[in-house]
């Protein structure tokens, strides 16, 4: 298991469950990073609106990207996450369903070196 980049040693007995997913709060921060961000480099490159009944500066214009594109892509972000499919494994300090886990996701290519992370004693 890896803790602000270091890694740590487990022993098997304190491994109660393993989550292969991130929460449904990744995928909502990175649904608002991408609309916000988006919208705001669109309304900073288009620039200053010349005149009108509403003209906007390139700086209310991202500011008005990275709220109105930030909502938008979190409410995008939760709508994905009702369709990931997220897994847990209970393991509760069992050799064989960590063994059995291990079988499961060895076809993976894995974030974090999962064989390290949780070895058997």
């Amino acid at each position: 298991m890896y803790l602000k980049g270091k890694i740590i040693s487990v022993p098997l007995s304190n491994i109660g469950k393993i989550k292969t997913k991130h929460s449904a709060g990744n995928n909502i921060v990175i649904g608002a990073l991408i609309g916000g961000g988006s919208l705001a480099v669109i309304g900073l490159l288009s620039g200053d609106d010349n005149s009108g009944i509403l003209s906007l500066s390139a700086n209310e214009k991202v500011s008005l990207g990275l709220v109105g594109g930030g909502f938008f892509g979190a409410i995008i972000g939760a709508i994905t996450a009702i369709f990931k499919k997220s897994k847990l494994y209970i393991i509760y300090g069992s050799k064989m369903k960590l063994k059995d886990f291990k079988e499961k996701i060895s076809g993976f290519k894995l974030k974090h070196n999962i064989s390290k992370a949780a070895e058997i004693e």
